[in-house]
């Protein structure tokens, strides 16, 4: 049905209307920038390249300049140090913003002008604060969080192929990869239909004002950009010409200190590790991203050692682009120094204070020092005593000697718990396991732990006593255990008691030391063979060092592990024997994500009849740990029928892991060795696979496919963590 005359002419004005409306107005204000700086507002003018025909080259266009004013003290545009919403680069991009954000003022002077002064004023400690509160106590901040660096630009994307308009920049290597990332028009951020010319000059406008903040984040503030289009009709090839000139370096940088304590501030600095905070020297480009680095690192020096209380009373850049000269001011006011005074004990009902005060490290009178709040924290909380932990110090509570105290609050955990649960080994197989736990079993923090596994190939039960941490850090325990197997034609009877006294940081920088002496006592029948019985009390010493940088997930650092015991015929054991045994394991790095480990164990059993020797004591290799590619525990002596420990052990692999994502990667490795009683006999046994990693909140979960050389056979591993 045909609509009226006059309807459809009504219909067409307010089309017509309303497509006029739509470009009628160019480009707003630019409004400012989160640094406080006032930028000038872009013109009205009718947008560059409107007119233009397929093929004409657009002129440059720049905003008229203006000097943006000095922020006062009170004023509500100054920012503090590191107290960024996102990155210099990503501030930069957004619409309308024609300086880069900053935790400080900066201004660019006009041509033809002198050098303009922008203050960043002065900012309250909370605010100071802001940038390390909001990662941890601790006042460290993560290096994503200054920025994007451009020392190593991220590869320049091809550009991707859109339905209005393709486009392609043209600039030297160390910014074309930023443009293309942070651009909203390389973003392909307007891919909705119907894009015409008039809304495609409009989007190139925006993008050629992103494009100058962007380059000014990187120290060039004197960039001519030029853009063409290209096409009579969709879709349109859009060029930008990029030409950034010589870029700003830095002449000057002055770093003082005022207030009450400036001189002790200045003392402080002295310190060659704490002026090392400071980055950007002169000599060097100015960079947004260097400059917000060197003020968080220096405020953040002060902030988590003896002055916790600083804060910057005046952080100012003055950039002139004439002469492309770059001059830095800070003025930092450290406040007063702080100690560490008593602690004050919170939230304990069911354990004496005792507990806590073994862990607490802090000793009144000590300069403050945020890390050492952590590192307390972090030893209670790994108490299997409490569910939550908070140490802090109370700067409010300041005495006339500048102590404040220590607040440590705790919530205690459940004491008593049971667990029970089916799993699965491809070690020992289907299993089915129960345990019970008392973390306070005598009203001061004695734990008994116990574990009921019973397995296709293993049976298991152990119990044990762990006594409270003492004040050097050791703790002392007492565990039995009974263990039945029967794997590789052994079956196995054996029972252990170990006495242990030692130290366990789990830390990523630690030395692990441990005492112990075990009694050992084993009946062992291999198929085939005869049945012998053996005993050893066996003192020992064992040592792990751990320099690593992330407990869960290493990718770089190495762990060391060392073990030495012994036993004599006039003490209990039937043979005579030193045992020592050995693993280092090394992280490496590979990429932005990836890393390759490599493992090597050794071990040996010195002794004129090492069969003497009870089974636990000597070596067998294979399985999920050890030799992937073969049966647990199937490489050693062949005796019968069955294979039973031997005197050596000898294991190298190395391990390369590429990850997809957060979560999931894959691995391949390559492990060789044996198990063997004579150096002649040294057979390798060498296993080759891939599987794929996930992410765990504990470690990776690994499943893997390996092939034994001399089991010749695919076998199926399951395993979590990394091989130690």
């Amino acid at each position: 049905m045909l609509l009226p005359t006059s309807f459809r002419r009504a219909r067409f004005v307010a089309l017509l209307c309303a497509a006029l409306a739509g470009v009628s107005v160019h480009a707003e204000p630019a409004p400012e920038s989160e640094s406080g700086v006032t930028t000038s507002p872009v013109t009205a003018e009718p947008l560059p390249g409107r007119n233009l025909k397929p093929g004409e080259r657009r002129r440059p266009h720049v905003p008229a300049p203006r000097v943006a004013p000095p922020h006062g003290p009170e004023s509500p545009g100054a920012t503090a140090p590191g107290a960024k919403a996102g990155t210099a680069a990503a501030a930069a991009a957004e619409d309308g913003a024609t300086t880069p954000a900053s935790g400080a003022g900066l201004s660019a002077a006009p041509a033809a002008s002198a050098p303009t002064v922008a203050d960043g004023g002065a900012t309250s400690p909370a605010e100071a604060r802001t940038a390390s509160d909001a990662r941890s106590a601790a006042g460290t901040t993560s290096s994503a969080d200054a920025g994007p660096s451009t020392d190593s630009p991220p590869a320049a994307r091809a550009p991707s192929p859109r339905r209005d308009y393709d486009l392609h920049v043209v600039a030297p290597d160390q910014v074309r990869a930023l443009l293309e990332e942070h651009l909203d028009l390389a973003r392909a951020d307007y891919e909705e239909d119907g894009i015409d010319r008039d809304r495609l000059d409009t989007l190139i406008e925006r993008a050629e004002r992103q494009a100058r903040n962007l380059l000014t984040t990187e120290g060039y503030f004197s960039p001519r950009i030029e853009t063409t289009v290209e096409g009579s009709a969709r879709p349109w090839r859009v060029t930008m010409q990029v030409d950034t000139g010589n870029a700003t370096n830095v002449v000057e940088v002055s770093v003082r200190f005022v207030g009450a304590y400036e001189k002790v501030a200045s003392e402080f600095h002295a310190d060659p590790k704490r002026a090392g905070a400071w980055t950007l020297h002169e000599g060097d480009r100015f960079r947004q991203d260097a400059w917000d680095r060197s003020k968080d690192a220096l405020l953040r020096s002060f902030l988590v050692e003896e002055f916790p209380e600083a804060r910057y009373a005046r952080t100012e850049a003055r950039i002139d682009p004439d002469t492309r000269e770059a001059r830095l001011y800070v003025e930092l006011d450290s406040g007063p120094p702080r100690f560490f005074g008593e602690a004050r004990i919170t939230g304990l009902h069911s354990y004496p204070p005792s507990i806590v005060e073994t862990q607490n490290r802090i000793k009144p009178g000590t300069p403050y020092n945020q890390v050492a709040l952590l590192e307390t924290q972090s030893r209670l909380q790994v108490l299997p005593y409490f569910r939550n932990v908070t140490v802090t110090a109370d700067l409010d509570a300041a005495d006339d000697e500048g102590r404040v105290p220590v607040d440590i609050a705790v919530e205690e955990a459940q004491t008593k718990r049971f667990l029970i649960g089916p799993g699965f080994s491809s070690n020992a197989g289907a299993r089915i396991q129960a345990g019970f736990t008392d973390v306070n079993i005598n009203g001061g923090g004695w734990r008994f732990d116990s574990l009921l596994r019973m397995e296709q190939r293993e049976q298991l039960a152990r119990a044990g006593v762990t006594l409270p941490d003492r004040p050097d850090g050791y703790r002392d325990s007492l565990t039995t255990a009974f263990l039945h197997s029967n794997v590789s034609g052994l079956e196995l009877r054996a029972t252990s008691v170990l006495l242990r006294h030692g130290r366990d940081e789990q830390a990523l920088r630690s030395l692990d030391r441990s005492e112990t002496l075990l009694y050992a006592y084993s009946i062992e029948k291999p198929e085939g063979a005869e049945r012998r019985v053996n005993q050893a009390l066996a003192p020992g010493m064992a040592w792990t060092y751990r320099r690593i940088d992330n407990l869960a997930y290493p990718r770089e650092g190495f762990i060391g592990s060392f073990q030495v015991s012994g036993g004599l015929r006039q003490v209990v054991s039937d043979e005579d024997f030193l045992r020592g045994y050995t693993k280092l394991v090394g992280f490496l790095p590979v990429g932005r994500r990836d890393s390759l480990t490599l493992r090597l164990e050794a071990g040996g059993v010195l002794a004129a009849t090492p069969t003497n020797v009870p089974e636990m004591l000597r070596f067998r290799a294979g399985g999920d740990q050890s030799i992937r590619g073969y049966a647990y525990q199937s490489i050693g002596d062949t005796e019968g029928s069955a294979t039973v420990g031997a005197r050596y052990l000898a294991i190298g692999g190395a391990e390369y892991t590429h990850w997809f994502g957060s979560e999931w990667g894959m691995g391949v490795f390559a492990e060789t060795g044996d198990a063997f009683s004579k150096l002649a006999d040294f057979t390798p046994h060498t296993g080759i696979g891939l599987g794929p990693r996930w992410r765990s909140p504990i470690g990776p979960l690994n499943f893997d496919l390996a092939w034994g050389n001399r089991s010749r056979q695919v076998r199926l591993h399951f395993s979590l963590g990394f091989v130690f």
